[in-house]
C-alpha cells in the first residue's frame, strides 16, 4: 500500500518504554547550514520511500525556505544512532524511537502521520490457511517472521501478543525468543517469507502489509471502525492469509526532529506541517473517494501551490548558478562571458554582462511576483530592491 503514508498532524507522545541494543550506523550524511537531513526508514522493501515522501519534501522546502536532503537508513537502530551523532535532523521513525529519544533528550516529536483520516493503525499476526495453526498458542516451537526488531507494529506488538498468549518471548527482540524461533527483516519480506517458506508458520507485521490478504470477516469490529486499511481492499490480494490476532490501536509513527536543531528552523518546519488541513482530506473521503483520489485531491491539492512556488524559486537560483558555473569553466551562460574575457573583447564582455544582469533580474522579478501572488501576499519584492541586492545574491551563488 504505497500511498498509506500521508501528511502530518501535530501531536504529542508521552510515556516510557525501555530499549536496549541500539546499534548500527548509516555512514556520512548531513546538510549545510540551510539544509536539513530527513532520514527515512524502508519499512516495506517493495516501496520507493524517497519517491513516496517527495511531495512532503517539496512542501516543507517551499514553506520553510530550507533544502531537504533525504537519506534512507538501513533500520530503526541506524535512525537513532544518526540522531545521537548529529547526522540526521528529521526522521520518519517509530513510536519506540520517539519515546527513547525523548527520554534521553536526543529527539523531539514534530508530528504524527494521519493516513486517510486515521491517526492509529494496527499490528497483525497472520498465518496461511493450510498451516494447521488455529490460535497463537499453536505457534510454540514454530518459526515466526517479523519486521525490523525495533518496529512497533512489526516486532514489539507481535511479541506482546505472543507473550499475552502464553509464549516465552525470551530476550526478543534484542536476543532470541524462548520457545519459538524468530526471523527479523521488514514488513514485506516477513509477509513473503510466510508465504514462500514452509518452515515459517506466522508473520508479525503492520496491517498495511498483510490486511489486504486477509478476508474482511476475520477482522474484529474495532479494526473495521478505526483502521485506514478498511478502505475496500481487505481480502482483495492473493495469496489469502488467515488472521490469528489484531493488536489494539497503535498511534501512527511520528516524525521526529533532532533536539539540538536550531530553534528558528524547528519553528519554521513545525509551522509548515501544521498548515496542512485535515478538512479537505475528510471531505474527499466522505464522497467515497478511493486512496489515489484522496491523495490527489485531498492532499496534493494542498501542496500544489507551494510546489509551484518552490519550482519558481529553484529556477531563480539555477539562473544565477548558470552564470557562476560558466565563470569557473563549467558551462552555462557564464561561459560566454569567460570566453570574451579571455579574448580581450571587453566591449562584447560589457554587453554580455548587461544582458546577463537583465536576464537574472527579470527571472528573479517574475519568480518573486508569482510566488507572492500564489501565497496571497499583497506586495512582492520591488524591482529596485532586486537590482540593489543583485551583487550580494550573485556572490552568494558563487561561494555556495
Amino acid at each position: 500500500m504505497s500511498f498509506r503514508r500521508s501528511f502530518l498532524k501535530k501531536a504529542s507522545v508521552a510515556g516510557a518504554l525501555g530499549m536496549t541494543g541500539l546499534s548500527g550506523c548509516i555512514g556520512s550524511i548531513g546538510g549545510g547550514s540551510d539544509s536539513v537531513t530527513f532520514l527515512l526508514t524502508p519499512s516495506e522493501s517493495d516501496v520507493d520511500i524517497k519517491q513516496q515522501y517527495q511531495p512532503l519534501f517539496a512542501y516543507l522546502e517551499s514553506e520553510s525556505d530550507v533544502t531537504i536532503e533525504s537519506e534512507v537508513a538501513a533500520d530503526y537502530s541506524a535512525v537513532y544512532q544518526a540522531f545521537k551523532s548529529g547526522q540526521a535532523d528529521i526522521a520518519d521513525s517509530s513510536p519506540t524511537i520517539a519515546i527513547q529519544g525523548g527520554n534521553e533528550g536526543v529527539t523531539e516529536v514534530m508530528g504524527i502521520r494521519v493516513a486517510y483520516g486515521a491517526a492509529k493503525y494496527f499490528s497483525l499476526l497472520t498465518t496461511t490457511p493450510d498451516s494447521g495453526i488455529e490460535e497463537i498458542a499453536d505457534l510454540e516451537g514454530e518459526t515466526i517472521a517479523f519486521a525490523d526488531r525495533l518496529s512497533t507494529s512489526g516486532s514489539l506488538f507481535p511479541l506482546y501478543m505472543l507473550k499475552q498468549a502464553g509464549l516465552d518471548t525470551g530476550n526478543a527482540p534484542d536476543g532470541d525468543p524462548g520457545n519459538f524461533q524468530g526471523q527479523w527483516s521488514d514488513h514485506s519480506t516477513a509477509r513473503e517469507t510466510l508465504v514462500n517458506r514452509d518452515e515459517v508458520m506466522a508473520a508479525g507485521t503492520g496491517a498495511f502489509s498483510t490486511a489486504p490478504h486477509v478476508p474482511k470477516d476475520q477482522f474484529p469490529e474495532e479494526f473495521l471502525e478505526t483502521s485506514a486499511e478498511n478502505d475496500g481492499d481487505l481480502g482483495t490480494e492473493t495469496p489469502e492469509l488467515k488472521l490469528l490476532a489484531a493488536s489494539d490501536p497503535i498511534p501512527r509513527a511520528p516524525i521526529i526532529m533532532r533536539a539540538e536543531l536550531e530553534s528558528e528552523m524547528k519553528t519554521s518546519l513545525t509551522d509548515a506541517l501544521e498548515e496542512v488541513e485535515d478538512g479537505p482530506i475528510e471531505a474527499i473521503e466522505s464522497t467515497g473517494a478511493n486512496r489515489r483520489q484522496t491523495v490527489v485531491f485531498g492532499m496534493l491539492s494542498q501542496v500544489f501551490t507551494p510546489f509551484i512556488a518552490w519550482t519558481m524559486y529553484i529556477l531563480e537560483i539555477n539562473t544565477r548558478i548558470a552564470v557562476t558555473m560558466g565563470l569557473v569553466g563549467g558551462g552555462g551562460i557564464g561561459y560566454i562571458l569567460q570566453t570574451q574575457r579571455q579574448l580581450f573583447k571587453y566591449t562584447n564582455m560589457m554587453a554580455t554582462i548587461l544582458v546577463i544582469f537583465l536576464l537574472v533580474v527579470s527571472v528573479e522579478f517574475v519568480s518573486q511576483r508569482v510566488r507572492s501572488y500564489i501565497r496571497g501576499e499583497e506586495e512582492g519584492t520591488s524591482f529596485l530592491k532586486l537590482v540593489i541586492e543583485f551583487p550580494q545574491r550573485m556572490a552568494r551563488s558563487m561561494w555556495e
